[in-house]
């Protein structure tokens, strides 16, 4: 099992934010999926598209 990690980062405009996550037990030559999600102050939710990765190796190692 792997791990990967994911970042992001916004440093234009009038604000700046980034993001990562640290993902482990991943499975070598697996296709993995995930949407992002945030919730504004006045509730409301909106999500990302939807984005992908591939890890690397052999499938079962």
């Amino acid at each position: 099992m792997g791990e990967a990690f994911w970042g992001i980062n916004n440093s234009g405009g009038a604000l700046s934010w980034s993001t990562g996550l640290l993902l482990t037990g991943l499975n070598s030559g697996t296709a993995y999926y995930f949407v992002g999600e945030s919730t504004g102050a006045s509730g409301a939710t909106g999500y990302s598209t939807t984005y992908s990765f591939t890890t690397t190796g052999t499938p079962g190692q």
